[in-house]
């Protein structure tokens, strides 16, 4: 390994030797415009004012050569100097753990402190600029090809086995150790507080109506399979032989009910389903509560049965 010094520059060596050159000409200067002055006492006074200039170029150039070269080394070499002035000497070399902490600090403090990255954090949108930028044909276009590169030649790389047993040692046990109830009550709150769930009921009554007017014979044989599993599907057959079609009333009634919840957006029963979700909401936001402990349960006995791990290892 080659270790020899680097050369400076050239242009750094001009620069050098003529900032040498200029210090001993001042200094030159001065000394022969004192000795002008005792030789021509007539013109002292012009002679003072040149060694002023002179006399301010010496100090100057003193000043900023040991200024700048103190910094970096000791420019006195082995020459015995006095303890005081050896300390101001290699201040960097020597300070450099020091400054380098000070640095460190000051950019903790001023550009990375928990304050500056929440304000920050707080005043970017970065899904809004995420989905700007990818919104963008070339973007969209660019991104489309680095994951139809990348992706295949990563199942080649990486068999499914170890695939599966990276999803069941990481992912699952991710799962495992989250709260999913704390997650359910967030995303509950989000819905609500967007009204977002006003849209999904409207929807869901919207598709449940056309559905049931659409196909009444499906809707019968549900209907049919529904007073089965209630078992009351005898009940309902026996009033039919006295003229009681019970599953007609059923639907028609059903269908009635979705009608005046689609025409009345403050219907007792929206307002039923709405009052609901804020239950399960501040339920879920409550760790130790009936319905957090319940979703948990449920959650840990998902992920602890074979199938579930099977059927996650085998998506892939």
């Amino acid at each position: 390994m080659n270790t020899a010094p680097i050369a400076p520059p050239a242009s750094l060596q001009r620069s050098k030797r003529f900032a040498n050159l200029a210090l001993i000409l001042a200094l030159c200067t001065w000394v022969v415009l004192m000795v002008v002055a005792k030789l021509l006492p007539d013109y002292v006074w012009l002679i003072h004012i040149l060694m002023l200039a002179a006399e301010a170029g010496v100090v100057g150039g003193l000043a900023d050569w040991y200024a700048i070269t103190v910094l970096f080394r000791n420019p006195f070499g082995k020459i015995p100097m006095p303890k005081f002035l050896l300390d101001h000497t290699e201040i960097i070399p020597r300070n450099k753990a020091r400054i380098a902490e000070s640095m460190g600090r000051f950019v903790q403090e001023n550009f990375l402190s928990p304050q500056v990255v929440k304000k920050s954090l707080q005043s970017t949108d970065l899904s809004l600029a995420m989905g700007q930028w990818l919104a963008k044909a070339e973007n969209n276009r660019q991104v489309t090809q680095v994951i139809q590169h990348s992706v295949p030649k990563i199942f080649e790389f990486v068999g499914q086995e170890q695939i599966g047993h990276f999803i069941q040692n990481n992912s699952v046990q991710w799962v495992r150790n989250t709260q999913v109830n704390t997650l359910a009550s967030e995303m509950l709150r989000a819905v609500l507080e967007n009204d977002f769930h006003q849209d999904v009921l409207q929807r869901g009554l919207d598709l449940a109506h056309g559905w049931v007017t659409s196909h009444p014979q499906q809707t019968r044989e549900l209907t049919q399979t529904l007073f089965k599993e209630l078992g009351v599907w005898k009940l309902a057959k026996g009033a039919s032989w006295i003229g009681i079609d019970v599953q007609k009333r059923t639907i028609d009634s059903l269908v009635e009910r979705v009608e005046s919840m689609l025409a009345d957006p403050q219907h007792p029963w929206r307002q039923k389903i709405e009052y609901i979700a804020q239950q399960w909401m501040l339920d879920l936001a409550d760790s130790s509560s009936a319905a957090s402990e319940r979703l948990n349960r449920n959650k840990n006995a998902l992920l602890d049965s074979p199938q579930v791990l099977n059927f996650i290892s085998g998506a892939v």
